[in-house]
């Protein structure tokens, strides 16, 4: 079973996925960050069926510190740009002919003729202490949040979503612990 652990959080995916911690590797650092300003997802995660682009935010004991980032869709626009930079780099990637991520590039970018689309989900995993404030405004922010991120990346197509360990569907068939 494939696994990643990123901020305390361990990521276990079953087995037959293609993990890749994207923003560590030395495509990314040495090319891809070249350009001033790129960001990167934590996670890459490719299924015969889907690909996951995953950030990883941990903000167990420093809600008050981010609230302002998560009201205010600063953490939106920020996981925005982290996803459309991803999937730039992953085109770099592809024209560099890079073999650690040649599996994601082919399922992103090879020329199909029953093309159909292609299931591209980006999470965001925030993962963060609840608040003293009732659930269901809890669920708002969040379902605030994971709007503000559909509408700076629908040019892309993709789904977008919010989860945490307590949240995350059983469907994907990964978990998290930590």
């Amino acid at each position: 079973m494939p696994t990643i652990t990123e901020k305390k959080l361990t990521f276990s995916f079953p087995e037959g996925w293609l993990v890749n911690k994207y923003d560590s590797r030395r495509f990314y650092r040495q090319k891809v960050q070249k350009c001033r300003g790129t960001a990167a997802v934590d996670i890459l995660a490719l299924s015969e069926t889907d690909l996951f682009l995953i950030e990883v935010k941990d903000f167990r004991k420093h809600r008050i510190e981010n609230k302002k980032r998560i009201q205010h869709a600063e953490l939106a626009d920020e996981f925005a740009q982290k996803v459309r930079d991803t999937i730039a780099g992953l085109y770099g990637a592809y024209r560099w002919h890079n073999s650690i991520f040649t599996p994601f590039c082919h399922y992103l970018y090879a020329n199909q003729k029953e093309e159909r689309r292609r299931k591209i989900t980006a999470i965001l995993f925030l993962e963060e202490d609840m608040p003293p404030v009732k659930a269901s405004d809890f669920k708002v922010v969040h379902r605030y949040l994971r709007l503000h991120k559909q509408m700076r990346l629908k040019f892309l197509q993709i789904r977008c979503h919010v989860y945490n360990k307590k949240t995350l569907p059983k469907k994907f068939g990964w978990h998290v612990m930590g």
